[in-house]
């Protein structure tokens, strides 16, 4: 989600801005999104001779009216009638995007290079009845945004790191959804996309693009769900490794044709953070490589930094305008964090319905407040609980998180709000509030009814033992493991605060390690004379 230092005047803004002051010192922490969503419909099949896979050729050499020009020759279909889809929604977002408002001039053809009959649909789907005859397709697609701002007053757009942007001059963001499709019931086959880009261009991402020659690469997927949770970078090179263990990390940068490589400063300015994330995790991270992607506009008022990201399974896709590239330092520092706590939740954990993602009429988890939630309670309980911050510190960031809830509609249940968050997208930012802040009362009620031994990082480690990238949980029974995996009480402590939508027990909870909350001021002070055993389970809790 964008997130701006100016005073902003739309409604939807003011959540956000409340908090922008610590974020804004600290770093920008982007919110990003889980992967929640229903199995793909399949009313195609392939027929007993269907071969082959998707090949794409994409020429970003050279724009048709700032449009690429896309071909793709397509896996054999027997039934039909085919139907062309292009993404309505992605991994990672909850607001409709339709991105096959982009494309346009669909035109159909065989072997022989003969038109077929195409008819589009809907925004977002082609239908070609000819489907035995179907060889392969050419359209044009549009970019999704060009620059960041948009005029005084006017409502930012939000979500440009799932879109594509091209400057064949400099460098292209590319997001596959927004130009690679699907014919329905066949998404699974593999995907092969040939760029032809412009002279000196690298293309960085977690699928390495394989170089044929100096202007032809090839990148390779087995599927095209893990086609599209790789973008791609085009830029001239400017990039670092870094290795934490078994985990090689890359940063690869694009700040304006004429800026001096800066990868490598952004690379020490992560290290600190990534190391103390890799403690948090037990001394290992569940990836052995991933990338961040950074694309970087130089301009605006010296108080005001646009930022938007994506997250996906092995890479981050950030950009980010602001008065020097400079600033990356600390945006960057402040998105690691959670970025790496989402190759967790989702990557290793998450619930059967990611499996199989719907592109086409997504249907959403309960369980966001897992997603995001804990993801959000990780990135401000891991630098107080590895000795970067200190106690004051970490009570402003909670103040903050309190003070944003209390604008937020205290009686939605957040299971009930994940469900529906595509629709009630004004509550969504409360799983960055209410569900970190669920999570921390959960950490230290664990943490008290097991004598300090366990806690959500030790519950998420029990979790991830359980589960993994392809042995999901079921969403209607996490709260049965859970309650399982912990205490008979703790079905009544998630039905009360996340089922039934009651109050959090900030109060209660925080008095149990010597900290004092005020609900009408939101603000938290030190326990004059705390308990020993107030001590104890505060620094069970976050180590001092």
């Amino acid at each position: 989600m964008e997130r701006t230092s100016a005073p902003a005047t739309p409604d939807y803004l003011t959540i956000a801005n409340l908090l922008s002051q610590y974020y804004m010192r600290r770093a920008s922490i982007a919110l990003l999104l889980g992967l929640v969503a229903c199995k793909i419909a399949s009313p195609l099949s392939p027929g007993p001779g269907a071969t082959g896979s998707y090949r794409y050729e994409v020429d970003l050499r050279y724009l048709d009216q700032q449009r690429l020009r896309v071909r793709v020759t397509v896996p054999s279909v027997q039934a039909g009638p085919a139907v062309f889809v292009i993404p309505k929604v992605v991994p990672g977002i909850y607001g409709v995007q339709n991105f096959g408002q982009y494309v346009r001039d669909v035109v159909a053809f065989d072997r022989q290079n003969r038109p077929l009959t195409v008819v589009r649909q809907d925004t977002n789907t082609w239908t070609i009845a000819e489907t035995r005859r179907l060889h392969h397709l050419t359209y044009s697609v549009a970019p999704t945004w060009a620059e960041f701002r948009t005029g005084k007053g006017q409502r930012p757009v939000f979500y440009r790191s799932a879109g594509s942007s091209y400057h064949p001059d400099s460098a292209f963001v590319l997001n596959y959804n927004t130009f690679v499709g699907y014919l329905e019931g066949q998404p699974a086959r593999s995907y092969q996309v040939r760029f032809t880009k412009p002279l000196g261009l690298y293309g960085a991402s977690y699928l390495t693009p394989e170089a044929l020659n100096d202007t032809i690469d090839r990148v390779r997927a087995p599927t095209y769900r893990e086609l599209v949770d790789a973008p791609v970078l085009y830029a001239r090179p400017d990039t670092a490794w870094l290795r934490l263990g078994k985990t090689r990390v890359l940063v690869a940068l694009y700040a304006g044709v004429h800026q001096p490589p800066y990868a490598p400063a952004v690379a020490r300015s992560l290290r600190t953070m990534l190391e103390a994330q890799q403690a948090y995790l037990g001394g290992t991270l569940p990836v052995e490589k991933y990338a961040f992607l950074l694309y970087h506009r130089t301009q605006g008022a010296a108080d005001r930094s646009v930022s938007d990201g994506l997250e996906h399974s092995h890479s981050t896709l950030c950009l980010l305008e602001s008065p020097g590239v400079g600033d990356l330092n600390e945006f960057v520092r402040g998105i690691a964090a959670h970025e790496f706590f989402h190759t967790v939740t989702p990557l290793h954990m998450h619930s059967e319905e990611i499996e199989h993602y719907d592109f086409r009429h997504p249907a959403f988890s309960e369980h966001l407040w897992l997603y995001e939630g804990l993801t959000e309670y990780e990135t401000i309980h891991m630098p107080i609980r590895e000795k970067l911050e200190t106690l004051p510190e970490f009570i402003k960031v909670l103040e903050a998180k309190a003070q944003a809830m209390s604008k937020f509609n205290d009686t939605l249940a957040l299971t009930r709000l994940s469900r529906q968050v595509a629709t009630r997208q004004d509550q969504f930012f409360n799983f960055y509030l209410k569900g970190a802040l669920f999570n921390l009362c959960l950490d230290i009620r664990l943490r008290e009814l097991s004598g300090g031994r366990l806690g959500t990082q030790e519950l998420t480690q029990h979790l991830l033992h359980r589960y993994g990238p392809h042995q999901p949980f079921r969403d209607t029974q996490l709260f049965d493991v859970l309650t399982q995996l912990t205490y008979p009480s703790m079905r009544a402590f998630f039905r009360d605060y996340l089922e039934d939508g009651r109050s959090l027990p900030l109060r209660e909870t925080l008095a149990k390690v010597g900290l004092e909350y005020d609900p009408a001021t939101h603000t938290i002070r030190l326990t004059a004379h705390p308990t020993p055993a107030q001590l104890a389970l505060r620094q069970a809790w976050i180590g001092q």
